[in-house]
């Protein structure tokens, strides 16, 4: 079951409920079924929802990973340019490669980064609307329920 279908049966539950004389709408129910009900609503929340736990908590290894990849990639440059050092041509060719390879990494670094940022971004995105969307339906069934007394 969907979380909305999930919600029909909470709305049927109530309706077909015993209704207690003098207690203005109070009715009996079966608290283990609208339990479990529960748990298969936990269960079905969207996708987003869940995944948005793990993208927060991966964006910063996201980033960290970047940084580690655009040190890595600078300290192999630095180091591919100090072997090339032997002659004074060779070091001129060297030091224009090893600071064109520096350039490179780092507009790599800040472009992985700044995806990683944008990618955390949307999804935090999507799954607060997939949220509100849920928060609504929540709503629309507590608003339901108040105004069945």
């Amino acid at each position: 079951m969907n979380v909305i279908e999930i919600l029909d049966t909470f709305e049927e539950i109530l309706e077909r409920s015993a209704k207690l004389p003098l207690t203005r709408g109070k009715a009996m129910i079966d608290a283990d079924h609208l339990s479990e009900l529960c748990g298969d609503m936990r269960r079905n929340l969207p996708i987003e929802i869940k995944q948005a736990k793990h993208i927060v908590m991966d964006r910063s290894q996201i980033i960290e990973d970047a940084n580690k990849e655009a040190d890595m990639i600078i300290s192999k440059a630095q180091e591919r340019a100090s072997k090339l050092v032997s002659a004074e041509e060779v070091y001129k060719t060297a030091r224009i490669e090893a600071e064109d390879i520096r350039k490179t990494a780092e507009r790599e670094g800040v472009e992985l980064k700044r995806a990683a940022s944008e990618y955390a971004g949307r999804v935090i995105t999507s799954t607060t609307e997939s949220l509100a969307k849920a928060m609504a339906v929540v709503k629309e069934a507590g608003t339901a329920i108040k105004n069945r007394k």
